[in-house]
């Protein structure tokens, strides 16, 4: 009975301190008031989102070059996962192979600077949202 009271009082604890933070990251903008109802607005996982992106652009994301289609792929990527995916920017750097945020930022900017001059980038974007898209309609919603 004592070991049910203490676990009881210990989870008690634990919930008021997991509101009390969920309150503090609402408060400073953090997060929005439906972060941790609403999951991230595609089924298909960030990694198959990555190795959909290379096979379209023929080249590997994370690869240390500067060679032109990889460059081309990590731009695709990172607007991507940023329109596709709730990651943050430190989390879309780690998946493109770039040191810091700030380069995830660069490349999304450029990529839609990319899509606005560049034809064949936008049809190549194009093509990703509509395989995203396709995989999103036949996987079931859990």
């Amino acid at each position: 009975m004592e070991v049910q009271n203490e676990f009881l009082q210990y989870y008690r604890l634990q919930k008021m301190q997991l509101k009390r933070l969920h309150d503090v990251l609402k408060s400073n903008r953090i997060v929005d008031e439906d972060f941790f109802e609403n999951p991230p607005t595609t089924n298909l996982s960030i990694r198959r989102i990555v190795q959909l992106i290379e096979d379209i652009f023929e080249a590997s994301v994370l690869k240390a070059n500067r060679n032109k289609n990889t460059i081309y792929a990590r731009k695709a990527c990172a607007y991507i996962l940023k329109k596709s995916t709730k990651l943050s920017l430190h989390e879309i750097a780690i998946y493109i192979g770039v040191t810091d945020h700030t380069t995830a930022l660069y490349h999304i900017r450029t990529a839609k600077d990319y899509i606005l001059t560049n034809d064949w980038f936008k049809d190549k974007i194009q093509l990703i949202e509509g395989e995203i898209k396709t995989y999103d309609i036949f996987v079931e919603k859990k």
